[in-house]
């Protein structure tokens, strides 16, 4: 959160007491870019507002010029979106815009990929390069944001995924745990195509797993929870075959990879090795180790 996004979101007028709590809100969870991704759910819950409240006044601050909503897709599928809030742009004087006005009537939301999307304060630099000087510099006192980067070689921490593993089953969504490492080649994979930029990758990944709840329909009761897509089904033998040459206690007695379509490799949260599999190979190894 940026105190000085937050100042300025209390120094504009909006017309209405709701869209001013949506706009805060937003700058809460900006950085000092004022870039953000909050899904629609999370400033539901966070604002007690609902749902299509929330969605009218996201169009009326757009509307106003005081955010951009950025509509995200991948192959067809709609992904929550990103908001970028234009606190250099500023917004037009009030009574340009009638306080009655109704939400319903305002214009509709581009449907846009984020890779296409020039950062506003570029843009905003280009109309007026007379503001540059002053964007370069920042105030006295005032934190530098972090640069922002490719997702490159990250990939959640061990303990990151635990977190993803913890919120899922604290809402009831235990059927995800299996998918935990299909979701995070999901967002590796999604966040290397469109090329995205991030200064907090582990903020991004904390973002992505709890949207999963709502992009992933929960099973029908009695129905199986889906098994995620490319992990084998393994017999017991097969299990066991492959654990031991994981561990080096086959007969080559070298370390081996563990097979990507096994799912999360043995200590890594979602591990699929059944637990009778994975007791008798750690005797196995404890017996060697005393040798």
């Amino acid at each position: 959160m940026s105190a000085r996004l937050l100042g300025w979101a209390f120094e504009q007028k909006t017309g209405s007491p709701i869209t001013k709590l949506v706009l805060v809100k937003l700058t809460d969870n900006a950085n000092d870019e004022g870039y953000c991704y909050p899904s629609i759910h999370h400033i539901v819950h966070e604002t007690e507002l609902s749902l299509r409240a929330v969605r009218e006044h996201l169009k009326l601050l757009e509307t106003r010029g005081l955010i951009s909503l950025i509509k995200r897709t991948l192959e067809g599928v709609t992904l929550p979106s990103h908001y970028q809030i234009n606190f250099r742009l500023g917004a037009p004087p009030m009574h340009d815009v009638p306080q009655t006005e109704a939400p319903s009537a305002l214009g509709a939301v581009h449907d846009v990929h984020l890779h296409n999307i020039e950062e506003p304060s570029k843009r905003t630099l280009k109309e007026n390069p007379h503001r540059a000087a002053d964007a370069k510099a920042p105030a006295s006192g005032e934190k530098r944001s972090k640069p922002r980067t490719q997702i490159g070689e990250y990939v959640p921490t061990q303990t990151e995924q635990q977190k993803a593993i913890v919120h899922w089953v604290e809402i009831g969504r235990g059927d995800l745990v299996p998918m935990l490492a299909t979701s995070v080649d999901q967002f590796r994979d999604h966040n290397l195509k469109t090329g995205s930029t991030m200064a907090d990758w582990p903020a991004a990944w904390r973002t992505w797993y709890r949207n999963q709840p709502i992009m992933i329909k929960p099973p029908r009761d009695g129905a199986p929870a889906p098994r995620p897509a490319g992990l084998a089904t393994y017999s017991a033998e097969v299990w066991l075959e492959v654990c031991l040459r994981f561990h080096g206690l086959d007969e080559s007695n070298a370390t081996g990879a563990w097979p990507r379509d096994a799912g999360p490799r043995p200590g890594y949260p979602g591990c699929r090795v059944p637990p009778e599999i994975a007791a008798k190979v750690e005797e196995l190894r404890r017996s060697q180790s005393v040798r």
